[in-house]
């Protein structure tokens, strides 16, 4: 079976989830703590309805790119977990000092450029980031508070990060 993403190259969502509940059986039983980061590029449909699905294909893989390359750095590992959005894992790694990366992450690709059929298109993605224990006491609901706090950050404008926390609930309750 397939672990790669067709598209972009890094992970996919089921390899995905191979390694990640790995990770964490590593982690509850080392007693140690993981965050995770889940974000999505902002106003997609409204580039690709600009430019074109190819020039949106392109910009998921710069994007893809730039987030893997990142944080591999940092002992982390990545998947494309739907059609623009994206999960950034890393383990042994403090919310503090998860912070500072997808910050760093955050400004890489908000820097970022596509060059497509003569136009340079810019992006910039909303990051909802969570961990455990710090933050989230139970490490299967990670990835649903990462995403709780992803849509906060897109519905309190876009093109930000939001680390979970009391104000951050359930967007469907």
């Amino acid at each position: 079976m397939a672990q790669k993403d067709g598209l972009t190259g890094i992970n996919n969502r089921t390899h995905f989830n191979t390694i990640y509940n790995e990770t964490l059986t590593q982690i509850i039983e080392q007693k140690s703590c993981i965050s995770v980061a889940l974000f999505d590029i902002d106003k997609f449909k409204r580039l690709n309805d600009t430019y074109g699905h190819l020039a949106g294909d392109e910009v998921i893989k710069k994007v893809a790119r730039v987030t893997e390359d990142h944080i591999e750095q940092y002992n982390g590992f990545v998947c494309r977990y739907g059609g623009e959005e994206f999960v950034a894992v890393l383990p042994n790694v403090h919310v503090d000092d998860a912070t500072k990366i997808i910050e760093e992450l955050h400004k890489k690709i908000a820097t970022s450029v596509v060059e497509y059929g003569g136009d340079r298109i810019g992006m910039n993605v909303s990051i909802g980031l969570t961990a455990y224990p710090q933050i989230c006491d139970n490490p299967y609901d990670l990835l649903k508070r990462a995403d709780w706090a992803m849509y906060y950050a897109k519905e309190h404008g876009r093109g930000q990060i939001k680390v979970d926390g009391s104000d951050v609930v359930d967007v469907n309750s």
